[in-house]
């Protein structure tokens, strides 16, 4: 018998474009989050911080085009696979040919 989950609080997920993960493609998503302006607030944090730790050199130049670009996501559903507990082949009747 499935009994309905609670509904859970939001999460909140930051993704920073700029950190790729070991393969090709993926991400390092930093989080949760309670909320979207707590997302907000640790970029903001974060990416204060890089530029003061950064060298002068890196401060200058256009400042539209500075830091990475993140992603802001929130979590619609969080699941478990759940594997069968028997497998059930089906046989089916067919003419045997040799392969060529």
């Amino acid at each position: 018998m499935s009994t309905k989950p609670k509904k859970k609080k939001p999460q909140f997920w930051v993704i920073d474009t700029g950190l790729g993960g070991n393969t090709v493609g993926t991400y390092q998503a930093i989080g949760p989050f309670d909320s979207k302006q707590d997302a907000e607030e640790n970029i903001s944090t974060e990416s204060s911080q890089d530029w003061l730790e950064s060298c002068g050199c890196l401060r200058s130049g256009d400042r539209e085009s500075w830091g990475d670009t993140y992603i802001i996501l929130e979590a619609v559903r969080t699941v478990i696979p759940v594997p069968p507990e028997a497998v059930k082949m089906e046989l089916q009747d067919v003419e045997w040919r040799p392969k060529p």
